[in-house]
């Protein structure tokens, strides 16, 4: 039973992985960043408005996709490991 649960949720696991590949590589969704829409706001209200410093590292467009899809991956890590934790806990207040 333990090795059929284990499979199912490593299946489960590969496929939200697969399904957030494509949602961060290959489907464009045409989402902005807040800073990019808080800069176009800012830019709106105060047009001459000098920022204090700037980024010392600006990422790529498809490192900004994969450091999103590694920020994803560990909610979803951390969710799918709490589930377990309380579908566990419940499991052993039955017995």
């Amino acid at each position: 039973m333990a090795g059929r649960v284990g499979r199912l949720n490593l299946l489960l696991l590969f496929g939200m992985l697969l399904v957030l590949f494509a949602l961060a590589f290959v489907v464009d969704l045409g989402l902005e960043g807040a800073d990019d829409m808080a800069g176009e706001a800012i830019g709106e209200i105060a047009p001459h408005y000098q920022p204090w410093f700037s980024s010392l590292w600006e990422p790529g467009e498809l490192a900004e996709r994969a450091i999103f899809a590694l920020q994803g991956l560990g909610g979803l890590a951390l969710a799918v490991y709490f589930f377990l934790k309380l579908r566990a806990a419940k499991a052993d207040a039955r017995r």
